[in-house]
């Protein structure tokens, strides 16, 4: 017991040393969350590199350190929105140009001095030894505030980890809370690179929250054990530090990558049978009946819930469809048909706002495109989810109640008992505390139409709500739009196919212009559609 305990009672510099450490792992347990489930590993590395240049240049001119990288993380954010925004480079082109740089010109600075030698020995790889009770008290003050962005910003965070397009159909522009996030993770490299340095506070960012992600189903589960294995990883690291006689900053990080590995290996191994629901697929028969089975309150507006004349929609100001008309009234449903890349997703985003009309009139439930978040529902083709998400099937429902309640307004029984009701009318009630990486495309697909009712919403807007859904799913869809109709919703569906089609009661035939207009048996048969779209199977050829 006294190899494990004695090092840290016995010398008061390296008792210091592990609550700073532990202060360090729990600002990156938060923070790193979300740069893994962001997929934000690549800034984080050039955020903890690209402060190198501010610290040299702020110790040059005798300023304090932290002044010198909270100047180097802003410029190194500017820097990529600045490039991203005004510019067609990548994100990862326009980080990896300003990584290079800023650690090029970190070096320039460094090597203007011959007295730098200690200097750059500390930033890059800490000083967790000489961890002073300022330093803890500044780190306390850094947790308290990492911790109250991630409480004050959970859910436009968790969205924007899921789908971009989702935060802003809610109302949260997926912009500016990419942002905040970036702040966050700013603010725990600046607070961090004084104990490990900035080579290595990258490794605490990843490597702890990487494992939490692999052990977790649940995002608060996540983030407790990255907090768990980073503490230990500083605990463990210290002390082989103190008995080995080696760098104390580099050993944490290993011992925190190592751990990340043992799980890993150890999940792989021992990973349970992936569940899947038993029983045969629901069919049209097994669905909820007639309007009472639906979830929200009755739509009672009688104004056009969309309405366009000479609309242009399109990217940067050139348009992909124009001479749009579109009158569309409550409980209606209006289906935008057409191969890939014939417009619909470019209208359909245009009509809830994620993108400007490029020319025209649009009008959305009475006001301009996304000035009502919480009367759309909005499902994607595309969801950035990636197999290390951490939530079940209720949770990815839950944020359809989002906008309703706001960035802090508490989740009531009612909302959970909506969730509830929306899982059961897609057929996966059973499903509702299964991780979604366990879930297969179609069952998932059925997850993100509940989290769609769930919102209650006046307009719904799909698109292709079929891909993936085997004929008995397809039918239960159908119902439960059939459902959202009879309480007075309204319908906007991008769809290629025909039975979807046929059941609406307006149509519009898409192929980079209009082609026709009208009702469904009007547009489905003008002019020769089928050979100039290429119909095949019962289905248009390919998906737009």
């Amino acid at each position: 017991m006294t190899w494990w305990i004695s090092p840290f009672t016995e010398n008061p510099f390296l008792l210091r040393a592990l609550f700073a450490g532990v202060l360090v792992a729990l600002s990156c347990a938060i923070a790193g969350t979300f740069v893994v489930l962001r997929g934000l590993a690549f800034l984080g590395d050039a955020l903890a590199h690209g402060i190198l240049p501010g610290v040299a240049g702020a110790l040059l001119l005798g300023a304090p350190g932290l002044l010198g990288a909270a100047v180097g993380a802003v410029a190194m954010i500017a820097g990529v929105s600045l490039l991203t925004s005004r510019s067609r480079l990548s994100s990862d082109t326009a980080i990896g140009l300003l990584f290079v740089g800023m650690l090029a010109l970190g070096i320039v600075i460094v090597s203007r001095s011959n007295s730098f030698t200690g200097d750059v020995v500390s930033i890059l790889f800490g000083e967790i030894l000489g961890a002073s009770w300022r330093d803890l008290a500044q780190q306390v003050v850094s947790l308290a505030l990492i911790a109250a962005l991630a409480v004050a910003f959970a859910r436009p965070f968790l969205l924007l980890s899921f789908d971009p397009e989702q935060a802003d159909v809610a109302g949260w522009s997926s912009r500016r809370y990419h942002l905040v996030m970036l702040v966050m993770v700013a603010l725990t490299v600046i607070m961090s690179f004084q104990t490990v340095g900035t080579l290595l506070v990258f490794g605490m960012l990843l490597a702890p929250a990487g494992a939490g992600a692999l052990l977790a189903h649940r995002l608060p589960a996540m983030m407790a054990w990255a907090a768990g294995i980073g503490t230990l990883s500083v605990y463990l690291g210290l002390l082989l530090s103190y008995h080995l006689d080696v760098a104390g900053s580099a050993c944490i990080v290993v011992v925190a990558v190592a751990l990340f590995f043992v799980i890993f290996a150890g999940q792989a191994v021992r990973r349970p049978a992936v569940r899947r629901p038993g029983g045969p697929t629901p069919r049209l028969s097994d669905a909820p009946q007639g309007p009472a089975a639906g979830g929200g309150g009755r739509v009672t507006t009688s104004s056009p819930v969309v309405r366009a004349h000479a609309l242009a929609v399109g990217y940067d100001g050139r348009p992909a469809v124009d001479d749009v008309e579109i009158d569309l009234s409550p409980g209606r449903v209006l289906a935008l048909v057409g191969t890939n890349g014939s417009g619909k997703s470019t209208l359909l985003k245009t009509i809830i706002g994620l993108l400007p009309p490029v020319a025209g009139s649009l009008e959305v439930l009475g006001g301009v495109p996304g000035a009502a978040p919480r009367r759309v529902g909005y499902l994607g083709q595309f969801h950035a989810t990636g197999g290390l998400l951490p939530l079940q099937a209720r949770d990815v429902v839950l944020m359809g109640r989002f906008p309703r309640r706001g960035l802090l307004g508490r989740i009531t029984r009612a909302d959970r008992e909506i969730v509830a009701t929306s899982l059961e009318r897609t057929g996966v009630a059973d499903l509702a505390t299964t991780p979604l990486r366990d879930l297969s495309g179609g069952q998932q697909q059925r997850v993100y139409l509940a989290q769609v009712l769930a919102r209650e919403a006046d307009l719904i807007v799909l698109d292709e709500p079929t891909s993936g859904l085997d004929a008995g799913s397809t039918a239960r869809y159908r119902q439960v739009v059939r459902e959202e109709l009879a309480r007075g919703a309204s319908v906007v569906v991008a769809t290629h196919d025909i039975g979807d089609a046929l059941t609406a009661d307006q149509a519009i035939l898409l192929a980079g212009r209009v082609v026709a207009a009208g009702t469904p048996a009007e547009v489905l048969s003008q002019g020769g559609v089928q050979s100039r779209l290429a119909w095949s199977g019962g289905g248009l050829a390919g998906q737009g």
